[in-house]
């Protein structure tokens, strides 16, 4: 009896169970933002510094840094491997990722970070020549409130190291006044005036006689 191959494929396709990939949710433009963005208690200065310390500290190097504008581009590299395409030849990939970030002032007292990360692919080949591709903007929310504890952790120690150290509190001294020196503050050569005290007559309390 001969089996037909077809339709037993057929019917094995049609029978087997229909596995949905799960597609990541399409964000609002406002949703990005909220991720995206965070204000810090601190002055312009304080931030636009905490962020270029942060992302050296992290192994980014800083590729553009305009402070009037308030804008930082950095990037960092993985470690790459050897490729090889039928149309770009022998070369290498590596996978980076860049940094930008926009800092302005917020209402008074505080400063608002935004901070845009993108994942992608530089490939080489052996001439020289590069190209990148795939590059897609991280929008993980559990990535940018890391960074963002890591830069808050910074503006702290600045703000710690910029505010002036506290006054010493004044000793409290108390006078000790030998008896026959003028009062405090007052010069020796002034004189004086004692007002004299008379004592309380004195009464007897032993009956009169009858």
């Amino acid at each position: 009896m001969r089996v037909n191959v077809a339709l037993v494929v057929a019917l094995m396709a049609v029978s087997a169970p229909t596995v949905a990939k799960e597609k990541a949710p399409v964000l609002t433009a406002l949703e990005i933002q909220q991720i995206q963005s965070r204000e810090f208690e601190a002055d312009f200065n304080t931030v636009f510094g905490a962020l270029i310390t942060t992302l050296q500290d992290n192994g980014y190097t800083i590729t553009t840094s305009d402070k009037s504008a308030g804008i930082i581009s950095a990037a960092a590299a993985s470690k790459s491997k050897m490729t090889y395409n039928i149309l770009w030849g022998f070369g290498s990939k590596k996978r980076s990722q860049s940094v930008s970030a926009f800092v302005e002032p917020a209402r008074e007292g505080w400063t608002r970070l935004r901070l845009t990360i993108v994942d992608g692919e530089v490939k080489k080949n052996l001439y020289g020549g590069s190209r990148s591709d795939n590059d897609v903007a991280n929008l993980d929310a559990a990535v940018y409130s890391a960074v963002f504890e890591k830069i808050e952790q910074v503006v702290f120690v600045r703000k710690a190291l910029a505010s002036p150290p506290a006054a010493p509190a004044t000793p409290y001294v108390t006078s000790v006044v030998a008896p026959g020196s003028p009062p405090v503050g007052v010069p020796a050569s002034v004189p004086v005036a004692v007002q004299p005290v008379s004592a309380p007559p004195v009464t007897s309390n032993l009956a009169k006689p009858m």
